[in-house]
Protein backbone atom coordinates (compact mmCIF):
# COMPACT_ATOMS: atom_id res chain seq x y z
CA UNK A 1 0.00 0.00 0.00
CA UNK A 2 1.33 3.56 -0.59
CA UNK A 3 1.05 6.20 1.85
CA UNK A 4 -0.10 10.11 0.58
CA UNK A 5 0.80 12.86 2.52
CA UNK A 6 1.84 16.73 1.82
CA UNK A 7 5.62 17.33 0.68
CA UNK A 8 7.45 18.76 3.00
CA UNK A 9 11.07 20.66 2.24
CA UNK A 10 12.91 17.37 3.48
CA UNK A 11 11.39 15.90 0.40
CA UNK A 12 12.90 18.28 -1.92
CA UNK A 13 15.99 15.98 -2.90
CA UNK A 14 13.82 12.85 -3.25
CA UNK A 15 11.33 15.05 -5.44
CA UNK A 16 14.63 16.63 -7.90
CA UNK A 17 15.87 13.13 -8.51
CA UNK A 18 12.32 11.89 -9.01
CA UNK A 19 11.81 14.39 -11.68
CA UNK A 20 15.44 13.73 -13.28
CA UNK A 21 14.60 10.27 -13.68
CA UNK A 22 11.47 10.78 -16.04
CA UNK A 23 13.03 11.29 -19.62
CA UNK A 24 9.99 13.07 -20.62
CA UNK A 25 10.44 15.88 -18.39
CA UNK A 26 13.16 18.79 -18.76
CA UNK A 27 15.76 18.25 -16.22
CA UNK A 28 15.38 20.72 -12.85
CA UNK A 29 17.30 21.47 -9.83
CA UNK A 30 16.79 22.75 -6.47
CA UNK A 31 16.68 26.49 -7.27
CA UNK A 32 14.50 26.14 -10.26
CA UNK A 33 11.98 24.15 -7.58
CA UNK A 34 11.97 27.00 -5.58
CA UNK A 35 11.39 29.78 -7.60
CA UNK A 36 8.69 28.41 -9.20
CA UNK A 37 6.94 26.15 -6.70
CA UNK A 38 7.87 27.02 -3.29
CA UNK A 39 8.25 30.86 -3.42
CA UNK A 40 5.54 31.55 -4.96
CA UNK A 41 3.28 33.76 -2.84
CA UNK A 42 0.34 31.19 -3.52
CA UNK A 43 2.28 27.93 -2.69
CA UNK A 44 0.43 26.08 -0.05
CA UNK A 45 1.72 22.49 1.12
CA UNK A 46 -2.14 21.17 1.18
CA UNK A 47 -1.73 21.49 -2.86
CA UNK A 48 1.49 19.54 -3.19
CA UNK A 49 1.41 15.59 -2.45
CA UNK A 50 3.81 12.64 -2.40
CA UNK A 51 3.52 9.24 -2.87
CA UNK A 52 5.60 7.09 -0.86
CA UNK A 53 6.53 3.04 -0.68
CA UNK A 54 8.64 2.68 2.67
CA UNK A 55 9.76 5.92 2.31
CA UNK A 56 10.59 5.85 -1.46
CA UNK A 57 9.03 8.84 -3.38
CA UNK A 58 7.05 7.18 -6.29
CA UNK A 59 5.30 10.00 -7.33
CA UNK A 60 3.77 13.81 -6.48
CA UNK A 61 2.03 15.64 -7.94
CA UNK A 62 2.35 20.13 -7.42
CA UNK A 63 -0.80 21.92 -7.00
CA UNK A 64 -1.80 26.03 -7.05
CA UNK A 65 -4.63 28.10 -6.08
CA UNK A 66 -4.48 31.70 -5.88
CA UNK A 67 -4.17 33.00 -2.07
CA UNK A 68 -3.28 36.49 -2.99
CA UNK A 69 -4.97 38.79 -5.64
CA UNK A 70 -3.29 38.53 -9.29
CA UNK A 71 -3.27 42.56 -10.48
CA UNK A 72 -6.41 42.54 -12.21
CA UNK A 73 -7.49 39.07 -11.96
CA UNK A 74 -8.14 39.05 -8.47
CA UNK A 75 -8.54 35.58 -6.52
CA UNK A 76 -9.84 33.29 -9.76
CA UNK A 77 -11.74 31.26 -6.83
CA UNK A 78 -13.08 28.85 -9.10
CA UNK A 79 -9.95 28.01 -10.44
CA UNK A 80 -6.66 25.80 -9.93
CA UNK A 81 -3.97 24.66 -11.70
CA UNK A 82 -1.49 21.54 -12.05
CA UNK A 83 1.58 22.73 -12.31
CA UNK A 84 3.36 19.44 -13.10
CA UNK A 85 2.51 15.58 -11.96
CA UNK A 86 5.50 12.34 -12.53
CA UNK A 87 5.17 9.28 -10.73
CA UNK A 88 8.79 7.00 -10.93
CA UNK A 89 9.26 5.35 -14.03
CA UNK A 90 9.43 2.16 -12.14
CA UNK A 91 6.25 2.30 -10.30
CA UNK A 92 4.09 3.45 -13.30
CA UNK A 93 1.01 1.47 -13.93
CA UNK A 94 -0.21 1.10 -10.63
CA UNK A 95 -2.98 3.92 -9.92
CA UNK A 96 -0.49 5.94 -8.05
CA UNK A 97 -0.93 8.97 -11.12
CA UNK A 98 -5.02 8.84 -10.61
CA UNK A 99 -4.78 8.59 -7.06
CA UNK A 100 -2.58 11.89 -6.90
CA UNK A 101 -4.91 13.92 -9.24
CA UNK A 102 -8.10 12.71 -7.88
CA UNK A 103 -7.31 13.32 -4.08
CA UNK A 104 -6.07 16.95 -5.33
CA UNK A 105 -8.94 17.36 -7.31
CA UNK A 106 -12.05 16.07 -4.83
CA UNK A 107 -10.22 18.18 -2.58
CA UNK A 108 -10.67 21.47 -4.57
CA UNK A 109 -14.07 20.19 -5.75
CA UNK A 110 -14.78 20.73 -2.03
CA UNK A 111 -13.52 24.45 -2.04
CA UNK A 112 -15.46 25.32 -5.32
CA UNK A 113 -13.21 25.18 -8.06
CA UNK A 114 -14.58 24.06 -10.90
CA UNK A 115 -11.63 25.03 -13.74
CA UNK A 116 -8.66 23.10 -13.69
CA UNK A 117 -5.72 23.55 -16.14
CA UNK A 118 -2.72 21.99 -16.28
CA UNK A 119 0.95 23.63 -16.88
CA UNK A 120 -0.04 27.58 -17.55
CA UNK A 121 -0.21 29.42 -13.99
CA UNK A 122 0.44 32.84 -14.34
CA UNK A 123 3.01 34.45 -13.90
CA UNK A 124 5.63 31.30 -13.52
CA UNK A 125 5.08 28.18 -14.49
CA UNK A 126 7.20 24.97 -15.49
CA UNK A 127 5.90 24.02 -18.74
CA UNK A 128 3.01 26.16 -21.03
CA UNK A 129 1.43 22.22 -20.98
CA UNK A 130 1.98 19.14 -21.77
CA UNK A 131 4.15 17.94 -24.95
CA UNK A 132 3.23 17.00 -28.11
CA UNK A 133 5.41 13.85 -27.99
CA UNK A 134 4.21 12.84 -24.58
CA UNK A 135 1.64 10.32 -25.53
CA UNK A 136 1.26 8.91 -22.41
CA UNK A 137 0.71 11.78 -20.47
CA UNK A 138 -1.93 13.33 -23.17
CA UNK A 139 -3.43 9.98 -22.79
CA UNK A 140 -4.06 9.90 -19.07
CA UNK A 141 -5.21 13.07 -18.62
CA UNK A 142 -7.62 12.65 -21.34
CA UNK A 143 -9.37 9.72 -19.56
CA UNK A 144 -9.28 11.89 -16.47
CA UNK A 145 -11.85 14.12 -18.31
CA UNK A 146 -9.22 17.01 -19.47
CA UNK A 147 -9.39 18.25 -22.58
CA UNK A 148 -6.82 19.14 -25.30
CA UNK A 149 -6.68 22.72 -26.59
CA UNK A 150 -5.01 25.45 -28.54
CA UNK A 151 -0.75 24.49 -29.21
CA UNK A 152 1.70 26.86 -27.91
CA UNK A 153 5.05 26.75 -29.72
CA UNK A 154 8.06 27.27 -28.24
CA UNK A 155 10.42 28.65 -30.95
CA UNK A 156 14.50 29.43 -31.27
CA UNK A 157 17.10 30.43 -33.79
CA UNK A 158 20.79 30.32 -33.57
CA UNK A 159 22.53 33.73 -33.35
CA UNK A 160 26.26 33.01 -33.85
CA UNK A 161 26.23 33.82 -37.38
CA UNK A 162 24.23 37.31 -36.96
CA UNK A 163 23.41 39.73 -39.34
CA UNK A 164 20.81 42.05 -40.25
CA UNK A 165 18.88 40.65 -43.55
CA UNK A 166 18.94 43.72 -45.98
CA UNK A 167 15.12 43.78 -46.02
CA UNK A 168 14.77 44.30 -42.61
CA UNK A 169 17.33 47.21 -43.20
CA UNK A 170 15.11 48.99 -45.85
CA UNK A 171 11.78 48.56 -43.32
CA UNK A 172 14.12 49.84 -40.99
CA UNK A 173 14.97 53.25 -42.74
CA UNK A 174 11.38 53.66 -44.31
CA UNK A 175 9.60 53.29 -40.42
CA UNK A 176 12.44 56.45 -39.74
CA UNK A 177 11.34 57.52 -42.34
CA UNK A 178 7.99 58.15 -41.27
CA UNK A 179 8.28 59.11 -37.99
CA UNK A 180 9.00 55.70 -35.45
CA UNK A 181 12.27 55.37 -33.51
CA UNK A 182 13.99 52.34 -31.59
CA UNK A 183 15.71 52.53 -28.72
CA UNK A 184 16.17 50.58 -25.47
CA UNK A 185 14.53 51.48 -22.82
CA UNK A 186 15.28 54.55 -20.33
CA UNK A 187 13.66 55.35 -16.78
CA UNK A 188 11.81 58.30 -18.31
CA UNK A 189 9.51 55.56 -20.07
CA UNK A 190 8.26 54.14 -17.03
CA UNK A 191 5.42 55.52 -16.74
CA UNK A 192 4.51 55.38 -20.24
CA UNK A 193 5.36 51.98 -20.57
CA UNK A 194 3.52 50.92 -17.58
CA UNK A 195 0.56 52.81 -19.21
CA UNK A 196 0.92 51.39 -22.56
CA UNK A 197 0.95 47.81 -21.16
CA UNK A 198 -1.96 48.11 -19.23
CA UNK A 199 -4.12 49.45 -22.12
CA UNK A 200 -3.39 46.95 -24.80
CA UNK A 201 -2.01 44.00 -23.08
CA UNK A 202 -2.47 41.28 -20.07
CA UNK A 203 -2.05 41.91 -16.44
CA UNK A 204 0.93 39.19 -15.98
CA UNK A 205 3.26 41.65 -19.02
CA UNK A 206 3.01 44.60 -16.62
CA UNK A 207 4.37 42.42 -13.94
CA UNK A 208 7.13 41.38 -16.22
CA UNK A 209 7.85 44.82 -17.19
CA UNK A 210 7.98 45.52 -13.22
CA UNK A 211 9.97 43.21 -12.67
CA UNK A 212 12.52 44.02 -15.42
CA UNK A 213 12.42 47.92 -13.59
CA UNK A 214 12.79 46.71 -9.65
CA UNK A 215 15.93 44.54 -10.72
CA UNK A 216 17.64 47.44 -12.70
CA UNK A 217 17.52 45.48 -15.75
CA UNK A 218 15.54 47.00 -18.01
CA UNK A 219 18.02 49.25 -20.04
CA UNK A 220 19.27 46.19 -20.84
CA UNK A 221 16.27 43.78 -21.39
CA UNK A 222 13.71 46.09 -22.60
CA UNK A 223 13.82 47.58 -26.46
CA UNK A 224 11.11 50.57 -27.20
CA UNK A 225 9.36 51.22 -30.40
CA UNK A 226 8.07 54.64 -30.34
CA UNK A 227 5.86 57.09 -33.03
CA UNK A 228 6.64 60.53 -32.48
CA UNK A 229 8.07 60.18 -28.56
CA UNK A 230 4.61 57.72 -28.20
CA UNK A 231 5.41 54.03 -27.19
CA UNK A 232 4.04 51.89 -30.67
CA UNK A 233 5.58 48.58 -28.95
CA UNK A 234 7.54 46.97 -27.08
CA UNK A 235 9.79 44.05 -26.41
CA UNK A 236 11.31 42.07 -23.64
CA UNK A 237 13.32 39.63 -22.95
CA UNK A 238 15.34 37.93 -19.58
CA UNK A 239 11.82 37.92 -17.96
CA UNK A 240 12.94 34.71 -15.69
CA UNK A 241 16.68 35.06 -15.62
CA UNK A 242 17.51 33.71 -18.72
CA UNK A 243 19.30 36.00 -20.97
CA UNK A 244 18.55 34.23 -24.16
CA UNK A 245 14.92 33.95 -23.58
CA UNK A 246 12.79 36.29 -25.65
CA UNK A 247 9.03 38.15 -24.57
CA UNK A 248 6.65 39.37 -23.77
CA UNK A 249 6.46 41.58 -27.22
CA UNK A 250 3.80 43.60 -28.34
CA UNK A 251 2.54 46.65 -30.50
CA UNK A 252 0.07 48.63 -29.97
CA UNK A 253 -3.47 47.95 -32.72
CA UNK A 254 -2.86 51.00 -34.88
CA UNK A 255 0.58 50.57 -35.15
CA UNK A 256 0.42 46.70 -36.53
CA UNK A 257 0.74 44.95 -39.41
CA UNK A 258 2.89 47.34 -41.32
CA UNK A 259 6.62 45.66 -40.60
CA UNK A 260 6.91 47.55 -36.81
CA UNK A 261 6.74 44.64 -34.75
CA UNK A 262 9.69 42.99 -37.44
CA UNK A 263 12.09 45.92 -36.77
CA UNK A 264 11.86 46.03 -33.56
CA UNK A 265 12.50 42.04 -32.83
CA UNK A 266 15.40 42.68 -35.09
CA UNK A 267 16.75 45.34 -33.16
CA UNK A 268 16.68 42.72 -30.28
CA UNK A 269 18.24 40.14 -32.18
CA UNK A 270 21.09 42.85 -32.59
CA UNK A 271 21.31 43.48 -28.83
CA UNK A 272 21.34 40.25 -28.09
CA UNK A 273 24.27 39.65 -30.62
CA UNK A 274 26.00 42.10 -29.33
CA UNK A 275 26.45 41.21 -25.78
CA UNK A 276 27.70 38.55 -26.45
CA UNK A 277 24.76 35.77 -27.32
CA UNK A 278 24.64 33.29 -29.80
CA UNK A 279 20.84 31.76 -29.14
CA UNK A 280 17.36 33.10 -28.54
CA UNK A 281 14.01 31.47 -28.23
CA UNK A 282 10.47 31.83 -27.04
CA UNK A 283 9.05 29.97 -24.75
CA UNK A 284 5.28 29.77 -25.75
CA UNK A 285 3.29 31.62 -28.75
CA UNK A 286 0.15 30.63 -30.48
CA UNK A 287 -0.71 29.89 -34.26
CA UNK A 288 -0.46 33.73 -35.46
CA UNK A 289 2.93 34.35 -33.39
CA UNK A 290 4.09 30.89 -34.85
CA UNK A 291 3.92 32.47 -38.43
CA UNK A 292 5.60 35.87 -37.24
CA UNK A 293 8.17 34.21 -36.00
CA UNK A 294 9.17 31.66 -38.97
CA UNK A 295 9.09 34.63 -40.70
CA UNK A 296 12.02 36.30 -38.88
CA UNK A 297 13.87 32.87 -38.97
CA UNK A 298 13.11 31.17 -36.08
CA UNK A 299 12.22 27.80 -36.09
CA UNK A 300 9.84 25.21 -33.86
CA UNK A 301 11.86 23.09 -31.28
CA UNK A 302 9.03 21.86 -29.34
CA UNK A 303 4.75 21.65 -29.73
CA UNK A 304 2.95 21.73 -26.07
CA UNK A 305 -0.76 21.73 -25.59
CA UNK A 306 -3.06 23.29 -23.49
CA UNK A 307 -5.43 21.22 -21.28
CA UNK A 308 -8.19 22.06 -18.70
CA UNK A 309 -10.88 20.27 -17.01
CA UNK A 310 -14.11 22.38 -16.95
CA UNK A 311 -17.57 22.07 -14.81
CA UNK A 312 -18.13 20.62 -11.82
CA UNK A 313 -19.10 17.25 -13.15
CA UNK A 314 -15.59 16.29 -14.43
CA UNK A 315 -14.30 16.37 -11.05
Amino acid sequence: MFQYSALGWKDIPQVVNLWNSCPELDPIDHHKLAAVLFSNENYSAENTLGAWDCGNLAGFIFGMRRRYPYLDRGLESEKAWVLCQATAPEYRRRGIGTQLLNRLENRWAAQGVSHITLSAFSPYYFSPGLESSNSEARAFFERQGYTCGAPAYWMEMDLSHFTIPAPVAELKQAKLALGYSYIPFSWEYTLPLLDFAKANFSTGWQQHIRQAILSGRAPQTLSLCLYKDTIAGYLQRQMDGDPCRLGPFGVAPDHRNGGVGTVLVWEMFQSMYNSGLNYVYFQSTDQPGRRFYERQGMTVKRTFYHYEKIGCNAI
